[in-house]
């Protein structure tokens, strides 16, 4: 009897003794935890108004993995995918250098087709070079989010990033093709060392760069409003309803890229404003306009 005690207590200290695993049973799938490293990500994130989830995609070239995280008053991992980078490393600086860009994207169109081929059945473009790679002399064009029907290899694309066509199937429903950043970064620690600070002053004069002059803040309700920032980039996003009378009469989405000198503050470099505006009309129905600026 003795024996078999002895055995059982050496079963139970291997089993607390494998990595992942304890009596209780497997430790919890990434998708469930809180981000490890918050305290570095919220140096890139700063939200004002939330009254929804947050999504964004993080690709961390090194780890050759992207992300997605929600932002649900705390900030978690919904889901991690596989992806593989460019083959060469570095920030991309040239078209043809099979590098990966490094900042903060959108997607700008979807493409989709009926049949599997190399690149999946569905890509994602992403708007390198942003104005922010544009002012850095950055080149070249076309850079996707894709999937592909062959064998996944860890940096094995021409500056691309690749999931396997069942991940990027999935990751298809956390993608709005309006404000969901695309945040690469080379890793998580080169970012920390790369980041603009978000102050709360900064953050309040970066919020009244978003809108259009002639609109009112304070009639202007948030879905959510941030700031991202990576490696010297920086975007504010928002969703609202404007509603300068009893009723909105504008709903939309805004970008805003901004730019920081030590001795001016912020600017705006280029903001997208997508509106869109609501007219009702006396049988009750409501017709939307839409009103793309750029400006």
């Amino acid at each position: 009897m003795k024996f078999i005690h002895t055995i059982l207590l050496l079963i139970i200290t291997l089993l607390l003794l494998l990595p992942g695993v304890s009596p209780a049973g497997p430790t919890p799938s990434p998708a469930k935890q809180i981000v490890p490293g918050n305290d570095a990500l919220f140096k890139l994130f700063k939200v004002a108004a939330a009254k929804e989830p947050i999504y964004f995609s993080l690709i961390e070239k090194d780890l050759q993995r992207l992300r997605v995280l929600e932002y649900d008053r705390e900030l978690k991992v919904v889901a991690e995918y596989f992806s593989a980078t460019g083959e060469n490393f570095g920030n991309k600086d040239i078209s043809g250098d099979s590098k990966t860009p490094e900042g903060i994207y959108f997607i700008t169109r979807i493409f989709k087709d009926d049949k599997v081929t190399i690149f999946g059945d569905k890509a994602f473009h992403l708007d390198y070079p942003n104005i922010f790679d544009l002012s850095e002399g950055r080149t070249g064009n076309g850079i996707y989010i894709h999937g592909t029907n062959t064998e996944l290899k860890p940096n094995s694309t021409n500056g691309c990033v690749t999931l396997d066509k069942d991940d990027l199937d999935k990751l298809d429903r956390f993608l709005n093709q309006v404000v969901t950043p695309v945040v690469i970064v080379s890793s998580l620690e080169s970012f920390k060392a790369n980041t603009q600070l978000l102050t709360e002053n900064d953050f309040k004069l970066a919020k009244s760069l978003l809108l259009l002059e002639g609109i009112k803040p304070e009639k202007v309700e948030y879905s959510y409003l941030y700031l991202i920032s990576s490696g010297g980039q920086t975007v504010a996003v928002s969703e609202f309803v404007y509603r300068p009378f009893s009723r909105p009469i504008m709903r939309g989405a805004s970008k805003t890229y901004l730019q920081y000198d030590p001795t001016q503050g912020w600017t705006t470099g280029k903001r997208i404003w997508q509106a869109s505006s609501l007219q009702i009309y006396p049988e009750g129905t409501a017709k939307v306009a839409a009103r793309p600026y750029i400006t």
